[in-house]
C-alpha cells in the first residue's frame, strides 16, 4: 500500500484532522492538508504524480504539533 493510500484512508475517516504519515524519519502530508502546512510553516509544495506533498524531518514534530496545538488545528 502507497502512502497515499494509507493518507486517504485516514483522512475519510478524519475529515476535520491535519493527517501526518510517518515514512523513515520524515513526515509527509498530502493533498489538502499541504494548505495548512504551507501557510503556517511557509513549507514548499511539490507535486508528487497525481498529488501534492510536503514533507519535513521528524526531529521536527514537537514544534510542528505545539503549533498547530496553538493555532487550534486538529
Amino acid at each position: 500500500m502507497k502512502l497515499i493510500d494509507v493518507y486517504d484512508k485516514y483522512k475519510s475517516e478524519y475529515k476535520e484532522y491535519v493527517i501526518m504519515i510517518e515514512s523513515g524519519v520524515f513526515y509527509n502530508i498530502y493533498n489538502k492538508d499541504c494548505g495548512v502546512f504551507s501557510i503556517i510553516f511557509n513549507y514548499k509544495i511539490k507535486k508528487n504524480g497525481t498529488s501534492f506533498l510536503i514533507g519535513f524531518p521528524s526531529s521536527s514534530i514537537i514544534k510542528i504539533c505545539d503549533t498547530l496545538k496553538k493555532k487550534n488545528i486538529n
